[in-house]
């Protein structure tokens, strides 16, 4: 009897293939009813009351998300779709060939930012889900099995770090790892009318991003006692890396995160080598996104 085996591979975002992946989650979301009634034992009924299918994913390709998703997410439709697969092994060999891999199509849905996690020794992951939505009143998720997965020469090659760092235009030394919480938070509603039981509208009802910077300079963390104003340049960067060591700062490959307004407060001094924390919330100025993402930077 055959016994099957599957690892994730990379996923589509409409024509953005977003590979390193390292880790995929993906959870139907039924959620269903089983009422006690009439004081039976055993229970007469059961029925789904809800589904919301999320998937999700890790992966080291930040600069493709973010280039993708940015800090607020990307509307799924029929055409452009996310497409996920799961990659089937070849019993005594290594991966399958054509045609025998899972696809699954979510063709609506919302995909989304959720973590950023950088250190200085690499590599940088970034955390997201993709939240299915009403699909004519099918299941969200639609697989079909015995598929060819789109690249099978895949080669997941770039990686980031923890770059530079400036608050209210001081560069901060010793910084050891970035970490970014996008802190979406939605709005999920289904609709009588509707003929499925996952979600008819799915929104963002408030964004509160945080982006928490541990450093070794714990001196630094005593201009930030109380809150402080974003009232000069304020931004960090994750560096690309290379087979060399580190991709040139002149190089437009590296990632930018601009904040323009908003709050800088320290969250405390701690370890047996004290390492201070300091965290950056931003704010919507009424002219620029609360953090501005440009994937094609240089490090000045």
């Amino acid at each position: 009897m055959a016994h099957d085996v599957f690892y994730p591979y990379a996923a589509s975002l409409g024509a953005t293939l977003i590979d390193a992946i390292g880790e995929q989650a993906i959870d139907p979301g039924v959620g269903e009813q089983v009422p006690e009634l009439d004081g039976q034992v055993d229970p007469s009924v059961i029925f789904t009351s809800a589904v919301d299918p999320t998937v999700r994913i890790s992966t080291q390709s930040v600069n493709k998300l973010l280039a993708a998703v940015g800090g607020g997410g990307l509307v799924l439709t029929a055409m452009a779709p996310a497409t996920l697969y799961c990659q089937k092994a070849e019993a005594y060999g290594t991966r399958g060939g054509a045609s025998k891999h899972l696809k699954l199509v979510i063709s609506a849905g919302l995909a989304l930012p959720l973590t950023l996690r950088a250190g200085v020794d690499g590599p940088a992951t970034m955390e997201w889900q993709i939240l299915g939505a009403d699909n004519a009143g099918n299941h969200p998720f639609v697989f079909t099995p015995l598929q060819s997965l789109p690249a099978d020469n895949l080669r997941a090659t770039t990686q980031f770090s923890a770059g530079p760092v400036k608050l209210n235009n001081v560069a901060l030394d010793g910084v050891q790892e970035i970490n970014v919480d996008f802190g979406l938070a939605l709005n999920v509603r289904r609709s009588g009318a509707a003929a499925s039981a996952a979600p008819a509208h799915i929104s963002i009802r408030r964004r509160l991003t945080r982006i928490r910077i541990t450093t070794d300079d714990a001196a630094a963390s005593a201009a930030f006692l109380n809150l402080t104003a974003i009232g000069g340049s304020t931004l960090f960067y994750l560096r690309k890396g290379s087979l060399a060591g580190r991709v040139a700062a002149g190089t437009a490959e590296h990632v930018k995160f601009t904040v323009a307004a908003g709050g800088i407060v320290a969250r405390g001094i701690s370890g047996a080598q004290q390492t201070g924390i300091i965290e950056i919330i931003p704010t919507f100025d009424g002219t620029n996104a609360a953090l501005v993402i440009d994937t094609a930077a240089v490090i000045a």
